[in-house]
């Protein structure tokens, strides 16, 4: 399990808290920020598995496995965009199970098969407030097997980020009408990792 605390109550509609896994350790080729880094968008130009744990706001949550081949490319789970693992009215402001104006936990369970320890089988994603909680399994298995061999070599990544809305319809509408990237709080918190 990996989990940690994380206040994303200045980082509304448009803002986009991350929080992920990729194979830098196992990435020999060096990429165009000037390092090893990778991920499954290619940002420095080179392309990896990849998990989010989190990429959130103040109104919408997901959690994605990428791997490079097409059928598993972004399957995931959570509120936002076309996913509806728990309702709106559930995560957000004055949220009924999470109140995003306050700090929450966030766990990401994984487990592997019994058979072979190396192969990763399930993720479950647990929010959790104030002794309630929201649980979700963000990819079918098929897809998080593929991501065994990169992960047991992962790197965390953190990084905040902001995009106008028609770069993250994807990701937060609904629940958000529209996306302010000039309103992103100067920065947020994630601790007790």
């Amino acid at each position: 399990t990996l989990s940690f605390t994380v206040d994303v109550s200045k980082a509304s509609c448009g803002c986009v808290v991350a929080a992920y896994l990729v194979p830098m350790r196992a990435n020999r080729e060096r990429g165009s920020c000037g390092d090893f880094y990778c991920d499954a968008n290619r940002v420095c130009g080179v392309g990896c598995s990849e998990i989010d744990i989190m990429e959130a706001n103040s109104r919408a949550f997901l959690s994605t496995t990428h791997t490079l081949e097409p059928d598993c490319y972004g399957r995931g789970s959570g509120v936002g965009g076309a996913n509806h693992a728990f309702s709106a009215s559930a995560y957000g402001p004055r949220g009924s199970t999470i109140d995003t104006d306050k700090p929450f936990r966030v766990h990401a369970y994984f487990e592997a098969a019994a058979a072979d320890p190396g192969t990763l089988q399930d993720m479950a994603v647990t929010l959790g407030q104030s002794g309630r909680s929201l649980r979700f399994s963000p990819a079918p298995r098929h897809c998080l097997e593929r991501h065994s061999a990169a992960m047991s070599r992962a790197t965390l990544v953190l990084s905040y980020w902001s995009a106008p809305s028609a770069n993250l319809s994807w990701f937060d509408q609904p629940p958000c009408a529209v996306d302010d990237q000039d309103a992103c709080g100067e920065s947020v918190r994630i601790s007790r990792i």
